[in-house]
């Protein structure tokens, strides 16, 4: 049974949150560099010392361990950016650093984070993001960070609890997230998304799991070999009926599926039914996990040819 949503945190329940939250970003590292592959504008570049998902994982490790131990906000603000800013390794890390810097403007100031805390302390952080941002990088992560802010300060007006808040706010980000891969040529063609903007969506998850009690976001699993002996690929489209109207995280667990499972080509979620492509060689899997969320509309398998 989940435990109740915590109504709001303490500097030591934020402080043990970014640990978990370090923890759950190391396991999502690699798919995240590899989900980028080095040509976004707010990942990893050729050279660089790190994909997006390792300076973000490492980023928050670094914060987390500055500030073990802290028991007020004033002492846990400071130590989260002076952490986050000391272990970035690139420039995902040193934009997270920025938004926690700005968040802490806010954060020193607490004497407990409920939701129209958490939602100015997204506000703060947007801010402080914004202000090194050229604002021409749709789904990026200053853009994603921005609309995350917006989706929570609504939520907050409307008298949201504190997990509402950040479910809200991430479920915002996650619609910026995907506009992004609509307006970006490069991402539209690989048909994938920013990889440090979904970092950044991984630690609101983490966040918004930690306070209302609900699983944390599962580490990715290994893809699948490619089959042997020029083994045949499928092209699998359908759309997606939801079980439950408005089941992000269901939406959030059929994507993961499937991007293990091949090659996604189209993923749109903002409204039902959910319009989805992919090409695997598993196409059975693929069926499969749609059952698991929903009904699967117009399903149509045929041959991949490359």
């Amino acid at each position: 049974m989940s435990a109740p949503p915590a109504a709001a945190l303490r500097a030591v329940d934020l402080v043990t949150a970014f640990g978990v939250a370090a923890d759950v970003l190391a396991d999502h590292a690699a798919a995240l560099d590899e989900l980028h592959r080095g040509d976004g504008p707010d990942g990893a570049v050729e050279g660089a010392p790190a994909g997006p998902g390792s300076d973000l994982a490492a980023t928050v490790a670094g914060a987390a361990a500055a500030a073990r131990g802290a028991t007020d906000f004033s002492s846990a603000s400071a130590a989260l950016a002076r952490g986050a800013a000391e272990a970035a390794l690139g420039h995902p890390g040193r934009s997270l650093a920025r938004f926690l810097g700005g968040a802490g403007e806010v954060l020193r100031n607490c004497d407990a984070v409920d939701g129209t805390r958490a939602a100015l302390l997204l506000e703060a952080g947007a801010e402080a993001l914004a202000a090194g941002d050229d604002g021409g990088h749709a789904g990026g992560l200053a853009a994603v960070v921005a609309a995350a802010a917006d989706g929570g300060l609504a939520a907050a007006d409307g008298g949201a609890a504190l997990g509402d808040v950040l479910v809200e706010a991430a479920d915002a980000g996650l619609g910026e997230l995907e506009r992004g891969a609509e307006a970006d040529e490069r991402l539209a063609e690989r048909g994938v998304v920013d990889a440090a903007a979904a970092g950044f969506l991984l630690l609101l998850d983490v966040l918004a799991s930690v306070v209302t009690g609900e699983p944390l976001p599962a580490p990715p699993m290994d893809r699948p070999p490619a089959a042997a002996g020029g083994g045949h690929r499928y092209e699998v489209r359908c759309s997606v009926v939801p079980h439950r109207s408005g089941d992000v995280e269901g939406a959030a667990d059929l994507e993961a599926a499937w991007y293990e499972l091949g090659d996604l080509l189209e993923f749109r979620r903002q409204r039902e039914p959910w319009r989805v492509a992919v090409v695997t060689a598993l196409p059975g899997a693929a069926v499969e996990a749609v059952l698991g969320v929903g009904r699967p509309v117009d399903l149509q398998i045929a041959l991949h040819e490359p």
